[in-house]
């Protein structure tokens, strides 16, 4: 058998991987333990492959399966890095809804296909894996954040019949942040339920929604979509006049 360093080279294989998860490194295993007894004058108990069989695993079986090996550790390898990375944005998010109360969040699933963090989770690998944590702190995810909750808020106006809003004075809300400005989920509808110990969704709560499907049946990596919602009426009609001055702010005196 040729040496193992060699043998890597030549194929391009990494050394470490080739000698230690692989039936190749367990042939050069083998090897030695036979060439070491050989070279200390022991002879070879019967039931050893003889040095022809050798040279069949390093023709044959090597070559034969090799690379399906060595593809389904780094698929293997891979898919543990990727988890262990949607791991660590999990708990980065979960650490941002309880730090930042104020903070106005997608739900977990959406949160993970936001550009950068599916970036990360599509390269990833062990050197991405360490730098995670100052990846998550640079500032990118906060600012796609923020991109995300504006175009979130813009379609939840065109839900709230404030299709294309825009307006050039700085002290009127805009109409997701109003006062007025409630939603309900149309899937939580369907099954005849609302969220437990709420009748209604701000525009926060219907961002961060998740509900469950027909026979509450968990609706798995659905992505948020503000379709899913409907302008909360009996809210509306229920609610007690809010006072002239809440309208002027506002600037839907209509409300």
């Amino acid at each position: 058998m040729s040496s193992a360093a060699s043998f890597a080279k030549q194929n391009g294989y990494n050394l470490n991987d080739l000698l230690n998860h692989t039936s190749y490194g367990k042939a050069c295993r083998l090897h030695t333990k036979h060439f070491d007894k050989m070279s200390k004058g022991v002879p070879l108990v019967p039931g050893y492959r003889n040095l022809a069989e050798m040279r069949y695993l390093d023709d044959e079986m090597a070559v034969i399966n090799l690379d399906l090996e060595l593809l389904t550790l780094a698929e293997n390898r891979r898919s543990k890095e990727m988890e262990d990375i949607r791991s660590i944005t999990e708990a980065y998010y979960h650490r941002l809804r309880a730090e930042s109360p104020g903070i106005v969040l997608p739900p977990l699933t959406t949160f993970q296909q936001l550009p950068i963090i599916r970036s990360l989770l599509s390269l990833a690998n062990h050197e991405i894996k360490r730098s995670m944590q100052d990846l998550l702190e640079t500032g990118v995810v906060r600012s796609e954040l923020a991109k995300w909750e504006s175009e979130a808020r813009n379609q939840m106006a065109t839900v709230l019949g404030y299709h294309g809003f825009a307006t050039a004075q700085k002290k009127t809300l805009h109409p997701a942040d109003r006062l007025t400005a409630w939603f309900q989920c149309k899937k939580c509808i369907q099954v005849g339920r609302r969220l437990p110990g709420a009748t209604f969704l701000d525009f926060a709560g219907a961002c961060a929604h998740e509900c469950g499907g027909v026979d509450g049946k968990e609706l798995d990596n659905e992505l948020w979509t503000a379709t899913n919602f409907v302008r909360d009426e009996k809210v509306r009609k229920n609610r007690q006049p809010l006072p002239l001055f809440i309208h002027r702010l506002e600037g839907n005196c209509s409300c």
